[in-house]
C-alpha cells in the first residue's frame, strides 16, 4: 500500500509500511524496537479470510469458535441498520463520521465487517484501524490490503474500540484523515457507549468540517426471534464440532441475559458441546459462561500430562487472568505484569511460554493473548473471584487482591505503558455486570487510590456511574480529584459530577453556602464540555443562593460577584448576550462597591481591586456593548490594571493583558486599526512572558491574542509581520494540541491554512 499524501505531511509523524500494514508513528518511536512508545495507529484489511477449523482442536477448546478469527454463524438481520449505513456512506459530503455504539456482544463488529464487505464490492477502499497499543493488529497474510487508486468510490475507515483510544491519538488520527481530497471519506467508530468520551472527538470532527452522526445498536433479539437465532448458531457449531445427533429442546432464552447476539451464540455452543459429551446443557447465562470456562480449564489441564506445558493448572489460570486484564504485551512488559501479580512461584518466563502454547499470539513479538470474546474473558475474571453469585470451581483467593498488586506501580513508572489503561477499563466493564467484582475489587482499589481512574479516560469514568453498587462517597472522591480542561477526562468528569450531585446536595442539607458551591462546581464541569444550557441552569441556582447569603456580609457578596462573573461567561457561550451583559455589569458594580467599602483595609482592598480587573475586562468583551461604551469600559479596565502594576512585572491576578486585548478589539470596531495595534502588541508581550512561566495556563490566551494581532496586522497591510505572528501562533498551537487535541487540533489546522495563505 502506498500511504496517502496527508499521512506523510503531518509534523512530528512518520509513516512506514510493514508488509501489508501501514503504520503511523510519532517521530522517534518504532513499531519494532520501542514498545514503550507504540505507533499511533495501524491500518490493515477490514475483512479477512477466516482460519480453517481443526475439528480435533476445537473439540478440546470449543470457545475458540467464538473468536472472530474463525468462521462465524451466518450474518442475519440488521437490514434497517445496514440501509442507514449505506445511506450514510453514499451521502454527498466530503468527510463524515458515524459512531455505532451498543453493549458488548451486540454484534457491532459483525455489522462493521458486513458494511466493509459490501463497500469493497461497491468499489470503496476500506481499512480497519487499530490503536498502536493494540498488539493484536497484524492481519492474516492471505488477506491483501486493497490499494486506493483514482477509481475508488471513496475511503472507509473502521475504528473498533474507539472509546479505549487516548483522546490525543484519536484526534490526531481524525486530523490526519480529513481534508485529503478523496472522493469521499467515511469514518466508522465502534464503541460500547457514547456517553462521556464521545463529546470531545465529535466536536473535533465538526471543527474539521466533517459531518458527525450516531447510531445506537438495538438488540438483534428485538428484530429476530431468539429461538431462530439460536437454531442457526447451533447448526453452525454442530457442523464445526461434528455433532449430528437430533438437537435437544432449546433453553429458555427470555430475559436480559440473552438480549445480545453473543449470549445466544454462547448458549448454542455450550448446548452443542454438552450434547457431544453426553451432558446436560447449562441454562442460565452464568451457567453457560461457567461451562465454557471449565472447558477452557480442562484444556489447560490436558496440556501438562501431554508434555506440552510444565506449569500447574493454578499457575495457568492466573496467567490467563493476567492476559485477560492486560491484553497481549511485548515480553518485557508481560514479564513485569506476571511478577507484579505473583502469578508463578518460579520463573514468570516459563508461564509466558506455556501460556503461548494454549493461546498463540497473533504477533511473534507478543505474549499474553487474552481470552476471546471480551465478554467471556470478563466472565472469567468474575468467576475467578470468590464469593460470587454461583460456585464455579474456578475461584481462588489469589484474585481478591490481584488488582491492588497489579496497580501498585507509581504514576511515574506507569508512564508510557498501555496495559494499566486497558486493565482498569476491563475491570470496570466487568464490574458493570458482576456486583461482587465491584464490591470486592473495584471499590477497594479506587477507595485507596481514587486518582487511579485518571489514566483510564472519559469512557471509563462514564462506565463507573453505571455500576449501581458503587458508593456515592467513592464517586464524590473520584470527581473531586479530577482536573479541569483535560481532554481525556472532561466529558467523563462532567458525567460523574452530574451523577454525584444529588448525593452532594442531600449531604449539604440546608447549608446554603455548600449548596451554592455544589451548583457552581457542576456548572463549571458542564461549561467545560460545552453543555451551556445545563451550565447556565446550575449557575443560576448558585446565584440565587448567593443572593440570599449576601445579606450575611461582604464575604458572601464577594462570592456572589465572582459567581456573576462566571455566569456572564456562560451566558455568552450559550448565546444569551442580554443576560451575559447584565451579569457582568452586576459583577463589576459589586466589586466596585466592595472595594469602596474596604479602602481602609489594604489587603482586602487590593484583592477586590484585582478581582475587579477581571470583571471589567470581561465586561469590555461583551457582544452587546455599544462601540463607544466598549471603548470606555476597556480604557477603565486598563487604567484599573495599571494602578496595580509596579514596574515591568504584571501580577498573575491582574488582568492587564485581557483588558488590553479588549481595548484593541474596541478600537478595531471603531475602525481605528493602527491605534488598535498598540494595546494588542502590549497584551501579546505580557502573554508571552506569562506563558514562558506557566505555559499550560497562559498559552491558550497567547494563541488567541496572536490570532487577533495577525488579523489586525493584515488589515493595515503589514503582511510580513502578520505572517511571522501567525507562524508563532502555529508553534504555540502545536504545543497546545499535543496536550489537549480535543480543544486545539482544529484551531491548529485552521492556523496552518492561514499561514499557507499568507505565503
Amino acid at each position: 500500500m502506498t500511504p496517502r499524501r496527508g499521512w506523510l505531511a503531518r509534523p512530528g509523524q512518520q509513516v512506514t509500511v510493514h508488509g501489508n500494514m501501514t503504520v503511523v508513528e510519532r517521530v522517534g518511536s518504532s513499531v519494532v524496537q520501542n514498545f514503550d512508545q507504540p505507533p499511533l495507529y495501524h491500518l490493515g484489511p477490514a475483512t479477512r479470510a477466516p482460519l480453517d477449523i481443526d475439528r480435533e482442536k476445537v473439540r478440546e477448546h470449543p470457545s475458540q469458535l467464538l473468536n472472530p478469527r474463525y468462521p462465524q454463524p451466518e450474518f442475519v438481520g440488521r437490514s434497517a441498520l445496514l440501509g442507514d449505513l449505506r445511506e450514510w456512506r453514499g451521502a454527498k459530503t466530503a468527510s463524515s463520521a458515524l459512531l455505532l455504539h451498543g453493549p458488548g456482544g451486540q454484534g457491532k463488529s459483525r455489522v462493521a465487517e458486513e458494511l466493509a464487505r459490501e463497500s469493497q464490492e461497491a468499489g470503496w477502499t476500506v481499512f480497519q484501524v487499530r490503536h498502536g497499543s493494540d498488539r493484536m493488529t497484524r492481519p492474516h497474510a492471505q488477506s491483501p490490503v486493497p490499494e486506493a487508486d483514482g477509481d475508488s468510490a471513496g475511503l472507509l475507515l473502521i475504528v473498533d474500540y474507539a472509546d479505549r483510544w487516548p483522546g490525543r491519538d484519536l484526534t490526531d488520527f481524525m486530523t490526519d484523515c480529513t481534508g485529503q481530497g478523496d472522493p469521499a471519506l467515511r469514518m466508522l467508530f465502534i464503541a460500547r457507549a457514547a456517553t462521556g468520551w464521545w463529546s470531545t472527538p465529535s466536536k473535533h470532527l465538526w471543527d474539521l468540517d466533517a459531518q458527525v452522526e450516531e447510531r445506537e445498536l438495538a438488540a438483534l433479539t428485538e428484530e429476530i426471534d431468539r429461538t431462530t437465532l439460536f437454531a442457526a448458531a447451533r447448526d453452525h457449531f454442530g457442523a464445526a464440532l461434528g455433532v449430528t445427533a437430533p438437537p435437544r429442546t432449546p433453553p429458555e432464552l427470555s430475559g436480559d441475559g440473552f438480549a445480545t447476539v453473543l449470549a445466544v451464540h454462547m448458549a448454542a455452543l455450550a448446548e452443542v458441546d454438552a450434547q457431544r459429551r453426553g451432558q446436560d446443557p447449562p441454562r442460565s447465562p452464568a451457567e453457560i459462561s461457567t461451562y465454557l470456562l471449565l472447558r477452557e480449564q480442562t484444556y489447560w489441564e490436558q496440556l501438562r500430562p501431554a508434555g506440552q506445558v510444565s506449569i500447574s493448572p493454578g499457575t495457568f489460570a492466573r496467567t490467563v487472568y493476567a492476559a485477560t486484564l492486560t491484553g497481549a504485551l511485548p515480553w518485557p512488559q508481560a514479564r513485569e505484569v506476571l511478577t507484579r501479580l505473583d502469578v508463578s512461584p518460579g520463573d514468570p518466563g516459563l508461564a509466558l511460554d506455556d501460556h503461548r502454547v494454549a493461546y498463540p499470539a497473533r504477533e511473534q513479538d507478543t505474549v499474553l493473548e487474552p481470552l476471546y470474546p471480551d465478554r467471556l474473558g470478563e466472565d472469567f475474571l468474575a468467576l475467578m473471584l470468590p464469593n460470587g453469585p454461583m460456585r464455579s470451581g474456578l475461584s481462588t483467593a489469589w484474585t481478591t487482591q490481584a488488582p491492588q498488586r497489579l496497580f501498585s506501580l507509581s504514576d511515574e513508572s506507569a508512564e508510557g505503558l498501555s496495559w494499566p489503561r486497558r486493565a482498569l477499563i476491563t475491570l470496570i466493564e466487568t464490574a458493570q455486570r458482576w456486583d461482587h467484582v465491584a464490591e470486592r475489587q473495584l471499590v477497594p482499589l479506587l477507595t485507596a487510590r481514587p486518582t487511579l481512574v485518571h489514566r483510564a479516560g472519559s469512557a471509563a469514568l462514564s462506565a463507573l456511574v453505571r455500576i449501581p453498587s458503587l458508593p456515592p462517597e467513592l464517586l464524590d472522591a473520584i470527581e473531586s480529584g479530577l482536573p479541569f480542561r483535560n481532554p481525556e477526562l472532561d466529558a467523563g468528569a462532567a458525567e460523574v459530577a452530574w451523577h454525584v450531585t444529588p448525593f452532594r446536595l442531600r449531604r449539604a442539607g440546608q447549608d446554603a453556602a455548600a449548596l451554592a458551591d455544589i451548583h457552581s462546581d457542576l456548572a463549571h464541569r458542564l461549561h467545560t464540555i460545552g453543555a451551556y444550557a445545563h451550565a447556565v441552569a446550575r449557575i443560576e441556582e448558585s446565584i440565587r443562593l448567593h443572593e440570599v447569603l449576601a445579606g450575611q456580609g461582604d464575604p458572601y457578596v464577594e462570592r456572589l460577584a465572582a459567581c456573576l462573573d462566571w455566569a456572564g461567561i456562560m451566558y455568552e457561550f450559550k448565546g444569551d448576550h442580554v443576560r451575559a451583559l447584565e451579569c457582568t455589569r452586576q459583577c463589576a458594580a459589586l466589586f466596585q462597591e466592595l472595594a469602596a467599602r474596604h479602602r481602609d483595609q489594604p489587603e482586602t482592598y487590593g484583592r477586590l481591586q484585582r478581582r475587579l480587573t477581571y470583571g471589567l475586562a470581561n465586561l469590555a468583551g461583551r457582544v452587546l456593548l455599544g462601540p463607544e461604551e466598549r471603548l470606555t469600559v476597556a480604557q477603565e479596565a486598563v487604567e484599573a490594571c495599571r494602578g496595580l502594576v509596579h514596574g515591568d512585572s504584571v501580577p498573575r491576578d491582574v488582568e492587564l493583558a485581557g483588558a488590553l486585548h479588549n481595548l484593541g478589539r474596541a478600537l478595531h470596531r471603531l475602525g481605528r486599526h493602527e491605534e488598535a495595534l498598540v494595546p494588542l502588541r502590549e497584551a501579546t508581550a505580557i502573554r508571552r512572558t506569562q506563558a514562558a512561566g506557566d505555559f499550560a495556563f497562559y498559552a491558550q490566551y497567547l494563541e488567541q491574542l496572536l490570532g487577533v494581532l495577525a488579523h489586525q496586522l493584515s488589515l493595515v497591510g503589514r503582511r510580513r509581520e502578520a505572517h511571522s505572528t501567525t507562524r508563532e501562533r502555529v508553534g504555540v498551537l502545536r504545543r497546545l494540541a499535543e496536550a489537549d487535541p480535543g480543544r486545539f487540533a482544529g484551531a491548529l489546522a485552521r492556523a496552518e491554512r492561514q499561514l499557507e495563505d499568507l505565503g
